[in-house]
């Protein structure tokens, strides 16, 4: 009975403020929507979606395969690649990168006069962008801001620089193998120009002569001593002149591996300039902040009537 009485007890003091009630609510929706309309800035929001790609696709194994089984490779990269491509993401030379190219301080009319100005820039941009993995695996790469032209471009920008980051190391590590082939290749030469001058030397010193008797290769001299070197010596720069034709092919495969400068991601699809805000949705604004002024209406008429009835009885007493 005490709930009930309480509850029409409290129903009537609502009705006994109405007007103050919906007075107040129907000024707060006013005033937001004022707010919403004219002071609130107005955000554009453009997204970019890609999936990493298999880097091992360029590499000399790959690309120059002999057999089928050798070259059967995914054209898309794992889970692994994926984590690693959002980590690029939200590192810091990304963020470094942004803010310095776009000038985001004074886009964002940030004093760079006073302290802390890049922190502030960083810290803005970050609330304004996102780099997230989907439910399908895919990499998606928001960016929100007052220019749509700018969003679209800060997104396209950023997915390329996380391409170049994320493949760096690869080509890098593909540049360094083709220097040491290139160093081998060139001891290698150097080692049969020294042996072919051997040759050259015995050959002339014994007066030795290679002569092709049943398929077989006889060699004569007038020495015997000196025709047993000169096989020894002949058959080094044989052996020696197979290894140098072995690292030429890896040289050069290695050399065109590393200029395979191909893509590290799949850009499913490209940032565009948005046509329609993104935030504030004013309708929106203008209801949460009706609702809030309402409720928080009742509960203060409810209280100033309690305060009200327990003053008077304080004074009656």
């Amino acid at each position: 009975m005490n709930n009930n009485f309480t509850l029409i007890e409290a129903v009537r003091i609502i009705l006994k403020w109405k007007n103050l009630i919906l007075g107040l609510t129907l000024l707060s929706g006013i005033i937001s929507a004022a707010v919403a309309l004219w002071i609130l800035p107005v955000y554009y929001k453009s997204t970019s979606s890609l999936y990493p790609l298999n880097q091992g696709i360029t590499d000399r194994s790959t690309l120059f395969a002999t057999q089928a089984s050798e070259s059967r490779v995914d054209y898309f990269g794992t889970k692994n690649d994926a984590n690693r491509i959002l980590s690029l993401a939200n590192s810091a030379p990304i963020v470094d990168f942004m803010v310095n190219h776009f000038e985001l301080a004074e886009h964002y009319r940030i004093d760079k006069d006073k302290k802390f100005w890049r922190h502030k820039a960083k810290k803005k941009f970050k609330k304004n962008y996102s780099a997230i993995k989907t439910e399908r695996d895919a990499i998606s790469i928001t960016i929100l801001d007052e220019d749509p032209v700018k969003a679209a471009e800060m997104v396209n920008l950023l997915v390329s620089k996380i391409d170049e980051f994320n493949k760096q190391p690869v080509i890098e590590n593909k540049i360094k193998l083709n220097k040491l082939f290139k160093s081998k290749l060139d001891d290698k030469q150097e080692q049969v120009r020294i042996l072919t001058d051997s040759v050259a030397f015995l050959s002339q010193k014994y007066n030795i002569k290679e002569t092709i008797v049943n398929e077989d290769i006889v060699v004569r001299g007038n020495d015997s001593k000196g025709v047993e070197l000169f096989k020894v010596v002949k058959q080094k720069q044989l052996n020696t002149l197979e290894d140098l034709n072995t690292l030429s092919t890896l040289s050069e495969q290695y050399e065109i591996s590393a200029k395979e400068n191909v893509p590290s991601i799949y850009v499913l699809e490209k940032a565009y300039v948005a046509d329609r805000k993104s935030k504030p949705i004013r309708s929106l604004v203008v209801l949460t902040t009706m609702l809030i002024t309402f409720f928080t209406a009742i509960i203060g008429v409810l209280v100033i009537d309690q305060y009200q009835k327990l003053m008077q009885a304080v004074n009656e007493g």
